[in-house]
């Protein structure tokens, strides 16, 4: 499923990008503010589309929330 409209007004940006091999991506999300990322990791489609992923992924995901400076 696509986020909503809803779902993705949260995001300020965000980039994909793919590794030399084709079994690395990295997504690159900013948010507004750390209600926005909250708010975001609430939506529905949040709750559903990691199950559906997990089918095309090797393990978790590695999630670092960095700080912009």
């Amino acid at each position: 499923p696509k986020p909503s409209s809803a779902a993705s007004d949260v995001y300020k940006r965000q980039d994909w990008y793919k590794g030399q091999d084709d079994t690395t991506y990295v997504v690159l999300e900013r948010y507004e503010s750390q209600d926005a990322l909250d708010a975001h990791g609430q939506t529905e489609y949040m709750k559903t589309i990691g199950g559906e992923m997990g089918q095309y992924m090797a393990g978790r995901p590695e999630v670092s929330i960095l700080k912009s400076i």
